[in-house]
């Protein structure tokens, strides 16, 4: 083997140590920030109050629907500064850095500010009780200064995996996670802290791991060379970030409001101690459905990288095969042994309607996890746009369902989870049906003749 050969083959094995080392702090700063929360979820409920926890979560829930404004500069951050880097484009890169930080910048000041000003009428809107009005209002404000640091911190985080220091941002979610929850019950135990006092803790929280994660992401950036002292926020930069991120941001929107749309709907009907019923029931069965996505995820970058319709439709069965195992050996336990361990999990006061709706939620998370290699399929042919009708039509159904549930006055709150439940299964089984009956051939071997035309 000559010199180059081996040098060659020295690289893939870097590339491959780093991928799985990446892949690592991946699980990582998703596995801790679930045990986090799993463990913390039933001491505040018990503590706080189902109402008063259900307004935390609805105000967590509207912080994060108004980050799907923020048109996809996460992503485009995060593609932009690794690509630049990658040339040796120092200055494009410091431009996207510098306009990602003045774009969130101000998307947070006047998220923040439209949050704090629609406080009272949120109140209002998810019929929380004229006891908790005032505390609930404080929360609502409190959370709208949470808004602005995530959204900065979103900009650190991109430019962390830019860097390719998934070290740090799996640090950085995790950290947030810890001192987040891990505070509030600090704060509630030895504090004696209600709804205003966890609000707060999560406020301090994400401003302290913001000033970490900016000052270690202005070293890096300065380490690289990256001039950022003199680079400034250019309208070509935005177009070029907007124009990556517009479609994720669609993407992204018709998600959220697929999932928080659910809670918000609980919340005007039926109150917010529903909120936390449905938060708690909901939570495991999507943290199994959150595990498959990471595994199907791979499908992704090997879709875009191969050229081989065969080998791609191997891998991609497998993937479906495995993401039922999962799901099934996940959530068929914890619907047969929910009565015995919800009592244990949130004591039994709780247990009960929560273990009246988990396995709806079981049912809907096994469907959706069906839909991972689908989703990440469309994303790796390019065709991203596929996967907004996928959400939308989740969606739709959602509404149909819910409308004549209304119209006929049986619209309850088991029904509601029935309802995502339905559009669960009517969404992923019509786009398996699309891809095996339609677009499988088109999607794969457009793929493969623009590849061989290319290698050509």
């Amino acid at each position: 083997m000559g010199l180059s050969s081996r040098f060659s083959v020295l690289q893939k094995l870097r590339l491959v140590s780093k991928n799985r080392t990446n892949g690592f702090f991946g699980v990582a700063g998703f596995a801790i920030p679930s045990l986090v929360t799993f463990f913390a979820y039933p001491f505040l409920v018990r503590h706080v109050g189902l109402a008063a926890m259900g307004v935390y979560i609805l105000g967590s829930s509207v912080t994060g629907t108004l980050a799907m404004l923020d048109l996809g500069f996460s992503a485009a951050t995060l593609k932009f500064v690794s690509e630049d880097l990658a040339a040796g484009a120092l200055d494009e890169a410091a431009e996207v850095v510098v306009t990602s930080l003045c774009f969130y910048g101000g998307l947070g000041i006047v998220g923040a500010a439209l949050l704090w000003f629609l406080s009272p009428l949120f109140m209002k809107t998810f019929n929380v009780d004229a006891a908790l009005h005032a505390e609930g209002i404080s929360s609502f404000r409190i959370a709208a200064g949470q808004f602005a640091f995530f959204m900065l911190n979103s900009v650190c985080l991109a430019i962390f995996k830019a860097f390719q220091r998934f070290h740090l941002s799996a640090l950085c979610m995790s950290g947030l996670s810890v001192l987040t929850f891990g505070g509030g019950v600090a704060a509630v135990y030895w504090g004696g802290a209600g709804l205003i006092g966890l609000t707060l803790v999560s406020l301090f929280s994400s401003a302290l791991i913001f000033i970490f994660a900016a000052f270690r992401g202005l070293r890096d950036c300065l380490a690289s060379g990256m001039p950022l002292w003199r680079a400034r926020p250019t309208r070509r930069t935005f177009h070029r970030m907007v124009k990556f991120g517009s479609v994720l941001t669609f993407n992204s929107a018709s998600e959220i409001l697929m999932f928080q749309g659910q809670r918000y709907l609980a919340g005007v009907l039926f109150g917010p101690a529903s909120v936390t019923i449905y938060q708690m029931a909901s939570m495991i069965p999507y943290k199994v459905h959150s595990a498959v996505a990471a595994l199907c995820e791979v499908l992704f970058p090997f879709v875009s990288a191969n050229s081989e319709p065969r080998r791609i439709r191997r891998v991609y069965l497998r993937m479906i095969l495995a993401s039922g195992g999962i799901a099934l050996g996940g959530l068929v336990p914890l619907v047969l042994l929910r009565h015995w361990l919800l009592p244990l999990w949130l004591g039994a006061g709780t247990a009960g309607p929560v273990a009246a709706v988990l396995p709806v939620f079981a049912l809907a998370a096994a469907i959706h996890a069906l839909g991972c290699a689908p989703y990440f399929l469309a994303y790796g042919v390019g065709k991203p746009l596929l996967n907004s009708r996928y959400s939308l039509s989740i969606l739709a159904m959602n509404v149909l369902i819910l409308g004549g549930l209304h119209l006929t006055g049986k619209l309850s709150f088991v029904g509601l989870c029935w309802a995502f439940t339905i559009a669960q299964i009517v969404a992923v089984v019509g786009y398996h049906v699309v891809l095996e009956v339609g677009l499988w051939d088109q999607l794969v071997n457009a793929r493969h003749l623009v590849r061989t035309v290319a290698e050509e």
